[in-house]
């Protein structure tokens, strides 16, 4: 990781000053329905440094995005139908079409570091940073 990474530094254009800014986060993670994982992104997300970073959320699910409110900037839910193995052909389109979304989504929101929790979104959210050109993908 630069350091310049580390200490979110932009040069200003026209002046010889450095400017400050916040170091953009996204998390990815399943859903926020209580489970380990869950409860341990809220409370990292509870104690982060707001003055230096901002988070956005991506989930797989959002039926409980609600619990995220007041914690990060944005939140995206990607468009994945729920439902089982018996039906590998339609979800695997939903897959490449949650991908080919989330990637739209990174490159407009511009986060510095993507940072996944649990297989599947580190999975898919991979994918999405590395479309998107992300420099810094955590799993």
């Amino acid at each position: 990781m630069t350091r310049s990474l580390l200490t979110s530094q932009l040069h200003a254009p026209s002046a010889s000053r450095v400017v400050h800014r916040k170091i953009r986060v996204a998390y990815f993670i399943n859903s926020l329905q209580d489970g380990g994982a869950e409860r341990q992104l809220l409370q990292l997300l509870k104690c982060h440094d707001r003055n230096q970073f901002s988070f956005s959320l991506v989930l797989m699910d959002g039926q409980y995005a609600d619990r995220a409110q007041g914690l990060v900037d944005d939140v995206f839910v990607m468009p994945i139908r729920p439902g089982g193995n018996s039906n590998w052909f339609p979800r695997g389109l939903d897959y490449a079409n949650a991908i080919r979304r989330t990637a739209a989504y990174l490159r407009q929101s511009r986060p510095d570091i993507v940072h996944a929790l649990l297989p599947g979104p580190s999975i898919l959210g991979g994918i999405a940073a590395a479309f998107a050109d992300i420099p810094l993908f955590i799993r």
